[in-house]
């Protein structure tokens, strides 16, 4: 065996060939080269240096077959492109085939899964993990398994305790030195990552990445189950929940499942009573921020959410989905007994009610039970003589919210199928209808 060293321009004038494969290519810089490329090429050989210019035997190991000069000019023209370009270190002629896909773009291996491409097969194999769910690598400690190696051996440090990279601010460790990099954008307010199309700014790439899809509309993260595609890996994995019945988070307190972790946090709010966030106008508070978003409105007055039939608007965009059945008369909700259909959820599990003959309100007086709770608060007025409801116009009082003004409005809100004609009360219309239609 020979190791000879070859400067560029020697192998540049092809005045030497070489006879076997090419094991090891490393490109050091060096200070007598700087002008040049600032590199040479060490050769480690099995054969003899030959000096013919003319021929090149064939090459072995199945590396190559052809007999000609197409590996030294590959390598002519890396060099060259190099010569431009920053060095490389290229340990073996795989490694410089890879490398070159750096700049030719050229991804080979393709996920058949969801067709991502790759330039590397170990990247490809990695990746299909996501797939399969393989997680082959396991913490020798609490048994938790990785897809990679890497993000075992980091697992490992939070058993060890040992985090190497302390924040210079807040003297926060962490395992990486690429999560400090992240976290002290939080300290700097730095964004370094900005969309191309809006021009929003990001701290990190991946929330660009994420971004991005936003303005291309790509969900690459379909459900094997319904076909459904998500932007981002987490929320398939949360999707992939509601078919599988899995619940991982599990309250300390009385052992309830929950989806997503957030849900089972708020719940655990029912137990320490504890209420985050508070109303800066009344002070009321709430277990959860978007129910004091929507609180704040009823201060504001505002609502953004509007019909595009009739224009009203709403606090909530729930509300507005529900009004949107009033013009659409879509009735989603069907009972299971008779069939009837309900444009609301809620009025369904009230309808059941008349075949279960369930009454879960109880009134603490008198014990009487009623299937509607709205019915138990009319109820209770009856025993304490309160009649809340007054008519702006003739001062009356009700017990419950009057239908009264409609003999000051005239209003007549029931119209009878049959000639038209309308009332102001629907047992009006019953007796009515009697007469005109006959139906009882």
């Amino acid at each position: 065996m020979e190791r000879v060293l070859l400067t560029l321009t020697t192998l540049q004038t092809g005045l030497l060939q070489l006879k076997g494969p090419l094991h090891k290519l490393t490109l050091r810089s060096t200070n007598s080269c700087k002008n040049q490329l600032t590199g040479v090429m060490q050769v480690q050989t099995e054969a003899m240096l030959v000096s013919s210019t003319t021929h090149v035997p064939t090459l072995t190991n199945g590396l190559t077959q052809e007999r000609n000069h197409t590996d030294v000019q590959s390598v002519k023209k890396v060099l060259n492109h190099l010569d431009a370009q920053s060095v490389k270190k290229i340990c073996t002629k795989h490694d410089l085939k890879v490398h070159m896909r750096t700049h030719t773009g050229d991804k080979p291996y393709k996920c058949l899964g969801c067709e991502k491409s790759f330039v590397q097969i170990h990247d490809l194999r990695r990746h299909m993990r996501s797939h399969t769910g393989e997680k082959p690598f396991k913490c020798s400690a609490c048994e938790k398994g990785f897809r990679q190696k890497q993000y075992r051996d980091q697992h490992m440090r939070t058993h060890t305790e040992k985090n190497p990279f302390k924040c210079s601010v807040c003297e926060k460790d962490f395992v990486q030195k690429q999560n400090l990099d992240r976290h002290m954008r939080t300290h700097t307010g730095e964004k370094p990552f900005k969309c191309s199309v809006c021009e929003k700014k990001f701290a990190q790439k991946h929330d660009l990445k994420v971004h991005m899809r936003t303005h291309t509309g790509d969900k690459p993260y379909k459900c094997l189950g319904c076909e459904k595609c998500f932007g981002q890996i987490h929320d398939l994995r949360r999707h992939m929940r509601s078919h599988t019945g899995e619940k991982p988070f599990k309250c300390s307190a009385c052992e309830k499942g929950f989806t997503q972790k957030q849900y089972r946090d708020r719940h655990m709010r029912t137990h320490t009573e504890e209420k985050p966030f508070k109303c800066p106008v009344c002070e009321k508070d709430f277990l959860r921020k978007h129910d004091l978003k929507k609180h704040m409105r009823s201060h504001t007055g505002e609502k953004p959410f509007k019909c595009p039939v009739c224009e009203k608007d709403f606090l909530r965009k729930h509300d507005l989905k529900k009004h949107m059945r009033s013009h659409t008369g879509e009735k989603p909700f069907k009972c299971s007994v008779c069939e009837k259909s309900f444009a609301q959820n809620h009025v369904l599990k009230v309808h059941m009610r008349s075949h279960t003959g369930e009454k879960p309100f109880k009134c603490s007086i008198c014990e009487k039970r009623f299937a509607q709770n709205h019915v138990l608060k009319v109820h209770m007025h009856t025993h304490t003589g309160e009649k809340p409801f007054k008519c702006p116009v003739c001062e009356k009082c009700f017990i419950q919210k009057p239908l009264h003004m409609r003999t000051h409005t005239g209003e007549k809100l029931f119209k009878c199928p049959g000639c038209a004609k309308r009332f102001t009360w629907d047992s009006s219309l019953y007796k009515h209808k009697k007469l005109c239609t006959g139906e009882t």
